[in-house]
């Protein structure tokens, strides 16, 4: 794991495919979010939408019942936001990387915005949080 310590700072980690790393996982994101001052509601929202994050990730990655199935996670904050990242290796299915990509719905993740975007053989879907009163809507 690496951290940027400076103002923002941001957490970088590599999750293998256990369901307690995927729990600390989201407890990082929760507490970067109880630094950056957002409400406890608000931190446990992104517990949840992590934790749904990650577990859908190893699902599309197609390789979760392998032990070499990892996330990248990055985990930032902002003075508006915080931010997570979670990246996985596409499936090796009929599934494109796009469409493994687009497959998680928003609604069911807890969060102000989705973006999703591949790029060789890489899937990252970036979960945004916000702070205050300024919030996007979530994109698919």
């Amino acid at each position: 794991m690496s951290t940027d310590p400076g103002t923002g700072g941001r957490t970088e980690c590599i999750l293998h495919n256990d369901p307690r790393l995927i729990a600390g996982a989201a407890a990082l994101a929760s507490h970067v979010a109880r630094r950056a001052g957002l409400s406890e509601r608000v931190q446990e929202e992104l517990d949840q939408a992590v934790t749904e994050a990650c577990r859908q990730a190893f699902q599309l990655s197609g390789r979760a019942q392998l032990a070499g199935a990892t996330i990248h996670l990055a985990v930032e904050s902002f003075p508006d936001r915080v931010e997570v990242a979670v990246e996985y290796q596409e499936g090796k299915s009929a599934i494109s990387a796009e469409a493994a990509c687009s497959h998680t719905p928003a609604a069911r993740l807890p969060v102000d915005h989705i973006e999703r975007t591949t790029h060789d053989g890489f899937c990252r879907m970036t979960l945004v949080k916000y702070s205050g009163a300024a919030k996007s809507s979530s994109r698919a």
